[in-house]
C-alpha cells in the first residue's frame, strides 16, 4: 500500500491538496483498499470450497 501512495500509484505528493483534503483522501483510499482486500479474501475462500 505504501508504493500506491507514492509516485507509482496515487502520486499524493503532487496532489497539492491542503492538509484536510489530503487527510480525507488518504482515509478514503485506506477504506477502499481495506474493503477490496476483504472482498478479495472472501472470493478466495469461496473458490477454495468449490
Amino acid at each position: 500500500m505504501f508504493k500506491d501512495y507514492k509516485t507509482r500509484g496515487y502520486n499524493l505528493e503532487s496532489a497539492k491538496a491542503n492538509e484536510t483534503r489530503l487527510n480525507n483522501l488518504i482515509l478514503l483510499i485506506a477504506i477502499s483498499y481495506t474493503l477490496n482486500s476483504f472482498e478479495g479474501q472472501k472470493n478466495k475462500n469461496k473458490n477454495k470450497r468449490v
